[in-house]
């Protein structure tokens, strides 16, 4: 559970890592084109290793390992 949850959280964190470049990258991309570039590499390299990890917790999935709110424990619409 607390993996999942990590997994979880590494993930949200990328996504706002993400927006935000890529909000930066198109507010610099008139006045600094190089820069705005770059930012663009390093948005595409972040979303490329979400994606892997995204796989990856598929793949836990399928293998029929469960998360804790799968298999009921600490859900707070079971009690």
């Amino acid at each position: 559970m607390k993996n999942f949850n990590s997994n979880v959280r590494k993930l949200q964190g990328a996504f706002l890592i993400i927006t935000m470049l890529g909000t930066l990258a198109i507010i610099l991309s008139e006045s600094r084109p190089l820069i705005s570039t770059l930012l663009i590499v390093v948005i595409i390299t972040i979303a490329f290793i979400s994606m892997l990890c995204l796989q990856q917790l598929s793949n836990g999935k399928k293998d029929g390992k469960k998360s804790g709110l799968q298999k009921g424990k600490n859900n707070e619409f079971t009690k």
